[in-house]
């Protein structure tokens, strides 16, 4: 199988979210097309490093999400 293989049975809220400048960024995209209850927040700028140190990036990203669950 692949990765995105099964994605669209994966129907629940998720959010993926990835720097522009990440190798991995177009199939974390594609990954989150293909999940219905999913969101794609693109982190403009961030390589995969910077994705996950500058919490003053991706945490209003993630606060959101977690209030619109709630």
């Amino acid at each position: 199988g692949t990765l995105h293989e099964g994605l669209s049975d994966l129907d629940l809220p998720a959010l993926l979210y990835c720097g522009s400048n990440d190798g991995f960024y177009a199939g974390a995209e594609r990954a989150a097309g293909e999940m219905p209850g999913a969101q794609f927040e693109p982190l403009v700028g961030l390589d995969h490093l910077a994705a996950v140190l500058k919490a003053d990036v991706a945490l209003p990203h993630i606060r959101g999400f977690l209030l619109d669950q709630a």
